[in-house]
């Protein structure tokens, strides 16, 4: 290219033009695109016009107005502010509920539990104190287990079908029937 010689636009630079302003077209403007500033929308915040006396009833109106809508938006804030203090004690008073809910269902589970020990363990003694006396009075017998085949002088016999185990053989969950049933029945 020839220094000076005048060069075609480029078809970008003229597709480009629309935002550039028609009052700046220069030599260098086929070469260099300058962009239009564009005027932005300036917010304008709510404002009353005061009369310009200000001793007049006119502007003492304007000013009681002002007062009393800034007492009314302290108002409401301050009753915003109460609201949410009264439902955040109510959310902390719910969940303090909640647990006491869950603690006293944790405790309840518990004492449900140690009652079925408690009496399984009764059971229990009840039962080996039944056969201690029925060995006393008849003098020691000894069986042989259904379970285990072997001889035992301790057993107990179910009261259906007369089979005999010995303690060690039958399951704590067959123990707390008060007529012992084996499992077989």
């Amino acid at each position: 290219m020839i220094q000076g010689a005048p060069c075609e636009p480029r078809e970008s630079t003229t597709e480009s033009r629309s935002n550039v302003n028609p009052a700046s077209q220069s030599p260098m403007s086929k070469i260099l695109v300058i962009p239009k500033v564009q005027e932005t929308k300036k917010n304008k915040a709510k404002h009353t016009p005061l009369p310009k006396a200000v001793t007049g009833a006119k502007f003492r109106e304007i000013l009681e107005q002002k007062r009393l809508d800034k007492e009314a938006e302290e108002k409401a804030k301050m009753e915003r502010q109460a609201d949410r203090e009264r439902k955040r004690k109510e959310r902390e008073e719910a969940k303090e509920k909640k647990k006491a809910e869950q603690d006293e269902k944790r405790r309840e589970k518990i004492n449900v539990a140690r009652e079925k020990k408690r009496k399984r363990l009764e059971m229990r003694a009840r039962i080996l104190q039944a056969i201690e006396d029925s060995s006393d009075d008849e003098g020691i017998k000894v069986a042989d287990c259904y379970a285990c085949e072997r001889l035992y002088d301790v057993y107990i016999e179910c009261t259906m079908c007369y089979r005999r185990f010995h303690m060690e053989c039958v399951e704590d969950d067959y123990l707390d029937d008060v007529p012992f049933e084996c499992k077989y029945c």
